[in-house]
């Protein structure tokens, strides 16, 4: 994906990290450390579950998804979320993810898609 799919696709993800950014400012979540409160709760586990992706897709892409001045509460929830001793212990590598992308988004480009 490139030029204007690939720029509508990261405004499309901007918009709903904004989502995620307005309830933590603002929502039922405003003040909380995660979802859950305190701890992670079944909410931080579903978002979380995705959040290994974000750099990934940022490196492969080249576009910057989570801007820490644009989201900083989603930004800060993310940092602690991955931070915590039982998600670093089952989150996948990096370097195994961003091989696996690279090799997905080339075999597009070589599509045409």
């Amino acid at each position: 994906m490139t030029g204007e799919e690939q720029k509508a696709a990261v405004e499309e993800v901007h918009g709903h990290l904004q989502l995620i950014e307005d309830e933590l400012r603002e929502g039922h979540f405003k003040g909380r450390a995660f979802f859950g409160g305190d701890g992670i709760g079944a909410l931080d586990i579903v978002v979380g579950c995705g959040s290994y992706w974000l750099p990934v897709l940022e490196e492969v892409a080249e576009v910057k998804l989570v801007d820490p001045e644009r989201f900083p509460l989603f930004h800060a929830w993310l940092t602690a979320f991955e931070g915590l001793d039982d998600v670093k212990g089952i989150m996948p590598a990096p370097d195994r993810l961003l091989e696996y992308a690279g090799g997905v988004r080339q075999f597009f480009l070589s599509q045409g898609k």
